[in-house]
């Protein structure tokens, strides 16, 4: 979701071949593969990001916002490099790293 002042234009561009393709790869995975608490509270997670094609692993710290007997809420802010899943228009002039913020809610 573009949220800048550019809008459609930029999501137009983003969503083109250029970047992300997405009417080739409609859609991007992410399976967890382990978490490992820190904290009560914070936790580092690992699991397959699946995006144009490519997987690869990551681990990003998280933040448990809520865990009960019913299951959990946790959130995270974290770079990704963009040129490891083959996104690399504007290399040089645009930064590699895209700021992601994740959402995890889990039931039991």
């Amino acid at each position: 979701k573009v949220t800048d002042a550019a809008g459609e234009k930029l999501q137009g561009h983003l969503s083109s071949a250029d970047f992300l393709d997405i009417s080739k790869f409609g859609e991007a995975t992410f399976t967890i593969t382990n978490v490992s608490y820190t904290k009560a509270d914070k936790a580092t997670i690992t699991g397959e990001l699946s995006l144009k094609g490519v997987k690869a692993t990551i681990s990003f710290p998280a933040s448990i916002r809520n865990a009960d007997e019913k299951g959990f809420f946790a959130e995270a802010f974290f770079p990704l490099d963009r040129t490891v899943f083959g996104v690399s228009y504007g290399v040089g002039m645009i930064d590699t790293d895209v700021q992601l913020a994740v959402h995890i809610y889990g039931t039991k």
